[in-house]
């Protein structure tokens, strides 16, 4: 006699920092019945979580610790430690009960102001510690269209040399990543299937990501240019450098700021100059417009390379899963 076996999805509900909230699964659960009457449904509820800001979990505030990830998406290592107190990050293991890595940093020499033990800088509520991270593309239901999202998740470190104060550096840093956010969207075509693109940007502290260094404006150059910026190598997804210069002045001129990060941010995904009026990636800037414009030619590109120089062809074999089920 044949058997039936059905098979449930896992969905993780995560924050801003990649923390797993919650997983659901698709199963449905019938909420009761009142006078043998059905009273609607309510969700498969597998797992709960939550967190101190390093990453231990709250006592009596978790549920479903049978889970494999947990804390900034990274797999649980519950042999030694006991559950939930221990966690693989690829080259370090982190005890989130102390805050600290067990090992050093091997890129500690490069920060002598910081412990190599440290996690993300001190810093858990606004960044994360992603060792080995490269920008990556994910598919995400699209529940107000047809067409799916396709997710450009980015991880940036920031490096501050400049003469300003890190808090100023840190505001600029944050209005150049909504900055962003803002440009890189818009609807694409891959072989037939459109994807509405959205564009993440990650503050982390982790290894082999691109990095947004600060210096002090000493460069002599016309100021109808704008505000000065420089990658260091375009089309390299893996890992890169963009400098931004700037000085006391250039508070009275952030948006012309923002407007040359994401410039020298799409250089590194693969962009070259393209010398339209309203468009990002202007040699240079016209104060009269706001230069926060990139065409579905672009940005197609810049998915498309991201997705080529991946080491790990796992998301772009999704992809290509995707558009082969959905034709």
């Amino acid at each position: 006699m044949g058997c039936l076996k059905i098979t449930y999805f896992n969905y993780e509900l995560k924050n801003y920092l990649s923390n797993i909230l919650a997983v659901v699964t698709d199963r449905k659960l019938v909420k009761s019945y009142v006078n043998s009457a059905f009273d609607g449904v309510e969700s498969d509820v597998v797992s709960y979580l939550n967190y101190y800001p390093f990453g231990m979990l709250m006592p009596n505030r978790h549920g479903g610790d049978f889970y494999r990830y947990s804390f900034n998406g990274m797999e649980k290592d519950d042999e030694v430690k006991g559950k939930g107190y221990s966690y693989d990050y690829g080259f370090r293991k982190y005890d989130n009960r102390l805050g600290k890595f067990l090992s050093i940093d091997p890129l500690g020499k490069s920060y002598p102001w910081l412990t190599p033990y440290q996690f993300a800088s001190n810093s858990p509520i606004v960044a994360s510690d992603i060792d080995g991270l490269e920008a990556n593309v994910e598919i995400v239901p699209n529940n107000n269209s047809d067409k799916p999202i396709l997710e450009i998740v980015t991880y940036i470190q920031i490096d501050n040399q400049s003469d300003l104060t890190n808090d100023i550096v840190n505001n600029y840093a944050a209005g150049a990543i909504l900055k962003m956010e803002d440009v890189m969207v818009g609807t694409i075509t891959i072989k037939g299937v459109e994807f509405d693109v959205k564009s993440i940007f990650y503050l982390t502290d982790g290894d082999k990501t691109f990095s947004l260094t600060f210096k002090e404006n000493g460069k002599e150059y016309p100021k109808e240019y704008g505000v000065l910026g420089e990658a260091d190598k375009i089309g390299n997804t893996q890992k890169n450098n963009s400098d931004i210069y700037v000085d006391e002045d250039t508070d009275s001129n952030k948006e012309e700021m923002y407007e040359t990060t994401a410039h020298e941010k799409l250089h590194e995904l693969g962009l070259k100059h393209y010398d339209k009026e309203d468009n990002i990636m202007n040699t240079y800037a016209d104060d009269s417009k706001k230069q926060s414009q990139m065409t579905a030619k672009q940005l197609k590109k810049v998915v498309k390379k991201i997705l080529n120089q991946q080491k790990d062809k796992t998301e772009k074999n999704k992809v290509k899963d995707y558009i082969k089920n959905n034709k």
